[in-house]
């Protein structure tokens, strides 16, 4: 026989053979699952013909429009609870509301897990840090005022004054509180359309800055220390003026000094006046000229 003619034979008896399996498989193997699997689909056919298709899809419809106003009175409320919150998502918060924090402000933030309240879950924060007291205001209210409910507790300040690299003194606030970041269970008191409140706070009263302060800025310029100066003389253009460590200044009206400015130069008396603010209480200084026999800078402080 030519290998043709072989090839071909076992090709036929190939076919043959998966003739005879698929009919062993399809009447003796699974004839009887399939007549169960049509039994079933016909019974499921003729229950759905029972229903009202129309019918159904204005139920549908009604309760699609009943929960377009559920959802609408549920984003025009005030504060909205969500479903299922991550703890990292009150850090994102309060990195958008705090962006502008000074180069003397700092804010620490620690999570110190989660409990049940009143049949929600609340994530609990602890924050603490300096800041102006605007800054601290505004970090509050965005959290306070904040569509997704949280709350403010265990509040803790202090006043702290700061010092920049010149120097010059900045009243900040030392605080510590929790915040309280709600969820729930499930989606019944938040909607689908999230708007965020308006988070904008208006300035309010620093309670933490002093009338009085106790700290006065130190003489970083060195001008002209009032305290224990002499008037040598009066120029035509100013008055010569000699500061306790023997520096000598020229000053016109006007001239800032330590702690205040010269206001006066009085050719009649042969005087000087300087208005002084010290740690918020104002004092006038006036020194007359000093005479030969003057052992003594002569000056008269007023309050």
């Amino acid at each position: 026989m030519e290998r043709k003619s072989k090839n071909s034979l076992v090709i036929l008896i190939l076919i043959a053979l998966v003739m005879i399996s698929w009919a062993i498989l399809h009447f003796f193997v699974y004839n009887g699952k399939f007549k169960e699997r049509n039994a079933k689909l016909k019974t499921l056919s003729e229950s759905n013909a029972q229903y009202d298709t129309a019918s159904l899809n204005t139920q549908l419809n009604q309760l699609k429009a009943k929960f377009a106003a559920l959802d609408s009175l549920l984003a025009q409320r005030k504060y909205n609870i969500p479903k299922e919150l991550h703890q990292s998502k009150f850090y994102s918060f309060l990195a958008a509301q705090t962006p502008g924090l000074s180069d003397l402000s700092y804010v620490n933030m620690e999570y110190l897990g989660s409990a049940p309240e009143g049949g929600f879950t609340v994530l609990k924060y602890k924050l603490s840090g300096q800041c102006s007291f605007f800054e601290l205001w505004k970090m509050i209210f965005a959290i306070e005022e904040s569509k997704e409910l949280k709350k403010v507790s265990n509040v803790t300040f202090s006043q702290n004054v700061v010092f920049d690299e010149d120097k010059s003194p900045y009243y900040f606030v030392n605080f510590a509180f929790e915040a309280k970041v709600y969820m729930s269970p499930d989606d019944r008191f938040t909607s689908t359309k999230f708007t965020e409140n308006n988070l904008r706070a208006d300035k309010i009263y620093n309670i933490f800055h002093p009338k009085l302060r106790t700290e006065i800025e130190p003489n970083i310029y060195e001008l002209l220390e009032v305290k224990n100066a002499k008037l040598l003389a009066l120029l035509p253009d100013g008055a010569f003026l000699m500061d306790e460590r023997g520096r000598t200044y020229v000053l016109a009206e006007g001239d800032e000094v330590y702690l205040g400015f010269l206001t006066r130069i009085d050719r009649e008396t042969n005087s000087v006046t300087f208005v002084l603010n010290k740690g918020g209480v104002i004092e006038t200084v006036t020194i007359r000229l000093l005479q030969e026999t003057d052992l003594s800078p002569q000056q008269e402080t007023k309050r």
